[in-house]
Parts: structure tokens; C-alpha cells; sequence
């Protein structure tokens, strides 16, 4: 029996995650998050893509959420699945002696009035031993939803090893990227619209979904990692605005820039001090607020030094922090690992 199972959606598991590397294959880590490095610990781990449940599972999971498709017994003494999701196909398929996950968009969920995938959700998390979570905005709310679940904050963190930073540049390039459901396009369309105005010479590469972009700003697609490397690479400063949320959306982006040694510029959600410091790794600005938005990135742009020490400073905080490698040991320590594993 393996000590701990990793269980993914298979839409976002190791084969998927190796099929995002460039022509030369490279990624951030091993596995998705660097849940792979659980075997620098002495861990025997192994991982699972597991695909969408079945018509049946899923009818099986909602008359009796406590049974599992698996027969035998357990392939493993603990089993770990990153978010709510991911957990649903582990209680079906991968149910272990110990069971954890990670709670992403149940606490969001809620705020968007959608009871149906609340109630789904916190069925899932009520069976887990414990849940951990990214965003210390989410532990009161979830210790209330889940009376006795045990609830954990672990920082994030990123591979270091693959983000490097490189020179600050000449350019005055302003790079922002992502396209979950909380990003703001028109706060930052505004406010980038401002930043044209005062830095003519300036330039704009941006993901986005909006249904209409300006056509001043360059639309880029979804790359490889190496060629997001490489866009952090000519940034002279990245920016993140998102609308009220409580799992730190954007702290990806952030912390890899960060990383890359480049100044963030990013809006202030709950939780995300634990990230950005701001005025030392970055600046924070209020929800909405493109006018304060458009004056952060303006003074990265007017101030190369600046930029270049609040970058450095954003490097240093991912090597002592905010690493896939400082997040895997905290993991070990939250799930208590050590004493589980120890008494088989």
C-alpha cells in the first residue's frame, strides 16, 4: 500500500500538466502545485488523473455519499485531491483511511447565491478529516459551514526554480495575465486606458475573455509555461485586477511575477496580504479603483529603480516563502503525515 495518493481532475492532472511544456517539455514542477515533491519527504506518493464521474457515480454519490466505486481495500493510507472538485472523484473512486482537500470555490459559491453547488460542495468537504486552504479569509467561514472539519491555511507557493528573474527591461511593457471568473477586465481596460495616455511609448500584452477589447492593448493567447517565462521576462510591470473574491484569485500570476523579479500591481482581495506586501513586493489598490490602478502602474514605469527593487523584493519573498517546495513541507505538517505514516 503507498503512503499517499494525490488524486486530480484528469482536465487538470500530471498528463495534462506535462502536454502545457514547450517544444522542449519544460514545467513548473513535476505535478500540478508540486505535489510531487511529497517524495523528498520520504513519502511513497503516486498520483491519479481521474476523469468526470459517470451518470451512475454521479446518481451513486447523491443517494449515498459515503459509498465508493472502489473495491478492495485502499491503494493507499492517504488520499489528498486539491479542491472541491477533485475531491468529488476521490470519495467515488479513491477513498482512502484519511481523506483531505483543499477548498477553492465553495466560500465564493456562496456569495454568488448558487445553492446547488454550495449544497454539492459542502457534502463533499463535510467528509474529509480535514480541509486546507489558501486564503486565510477563508477559515472562519468554512469553520462555520463545517462544524468539525478541521480547517487549515497553507501558503501557496510556485515553482522557483522554474521562474527566475531576468534584467528589468528598457520597455515600458505592462503585462497582465489570466482568465478566471474574478478577473475585472473593465476596471483594468480603464485603467490601462489612463496609462496610455500618460506613457505614450508604453505597451499592453493581455489575456482576457471580455467580448470586446480595445484595439490599442495586444491580445495574447494561452501559452506554454516557457513562453509565460519569457513574457514575465519583457514586463516592466505585471498587473492583476479582479473583483471581490475571498481564495486570492490572481495570486498565481502575482507570486510568478514575483518570482520573475518583477513589481505587482494588484487589486486588494481579503486574504492577499498574506502575498503582496504592499509598497515593499508590490502595490495593492482597492476593488474598482482604476484610477489608483492606472497611478501604480504609472509610477513602476516612471521609476525603473523602483520596480527593479520591489521585484527583487517579491524574488526574495517566493524563495523564503512562498515556494512549491515550503508549501509541500507545511502540507506534511497540517495533514500530520509524520504521525499517520509513522503508524502503519
Amino acid at each position: 500500500m503507498h503512503d499517499l495518493k494525490v488524486c486530480y481532475d484528469a482536465e487538470r492532472g500530471v498528463e495534462r500538466w506535462l502536454r502545457r511544456g514547450s517544444a522542449d517539455g519544460q514545467v513548473p514542477d513535476l505535478w500540478p502545485y508540486g505535489l510531487n515533491q511529497f517524495a523528498d519527504l520520504g513519502v511513497d506518493v503516486v498520483h491519479k488523473d481521474n476523469a468526470p464521474l459517470s451518470a451512475g457515480e454521479e446518481i451513486r454519490q447523491l443517494i449515498a455519499p459515503t459509498t465508493s466505486t472502489r473495491t478492495g481495500d485502499p491503494t493507499a493510507r492517504v488520499s489528498i485531491a486539491w479542491d472541491e472538485g477533485a475531491a468529488k472523484r476521490l470519495l467515488m473512486r479513491d477513498r482512502s483511511e484519511r481523506n483531505h482537500c483543499g477548498a477553492i470555490w465553495v466560500n465564493d459559491m456562496i456569495k454568488r447565491t448558487d445553492p446547488p453547488l454550495v449544497w454539492a460542495a459542502t457534502r463533499v468537504l463535510r467528509q474529509m478529516d480535514s480541509i486546507f486552504v489558501n486564503s486565510r479569509a477563508q477559515v472562519d467561514p468554512l469553520e462555520q459551514m463545517l462544524p468539525g472539519v478541521r480547517v487549515d491555511f497553507v501558503h501557496f507557493g510556485i515553482d522557483a526554480e522554474f521562474f527566475t528573474p531576468t534584467p528589468y527591461p528598457d520597455a515600458q511593457t505592462v503585462v497582465s495575465l489570466g482568465v478566471d471568473r474574478h478577473r475585472d477586465p473593465d476596471v483594468l481596460f480603464r485603467a490601462l486606458d489612463r496609462v496610455r495616455d500618460s506613457h505614450q511609448h508604453s505597451e499592453f500584452l493581455i489575456q482576457s475573455r471580455a467580448t470586446e477589447t480595445p484595439d490599442w492593448l495586444e491580445l495574447v493567447p494561452m501559452m506554454s509555461a516557457t513562453e509565460v517565462r519569457d513574457l514575465y521576462a519583457r514586463s516592466a510591470v505585471v498587473v492583476v485586477s479582479t473583483t471581490h473574491n475571498v481564495h486570492v484569485s490572481g495570486v498565481t500570476v502575482a507570486m510568478e511575477a514575483m518570482a520573475s523579479g518583477r513589481p505587482v500591481v494588484i487589486t486588494h482581495t481579503p486574504g492577499l496580504e498574506d502575498y503582496v506586501i504592499d509598497g515593499v513586493t508590490g502595490t495593492m489598490v482597492a476593488e474598482g479603483d482604476d484610477r489608483g490602478l492606472a497611478q501604480a502602474i504609472g509610477r513602476y514605469l516612471d521609476d525603473p529603480a523602483l520596480a527593479a527593487e520591489h521585484g527583487h523584493n517579491g524574488r526574495r519573498r517566493v524563495e523564503e516563502l512562498l515556494n512549491t517546495r515550503r508549501m509541500v513541507g507545511d502540507l506534511y505538517r497540517v495533514l500530520e503525515l509524520d504521525r499517520v505514516l509513522g503508524s502503519s
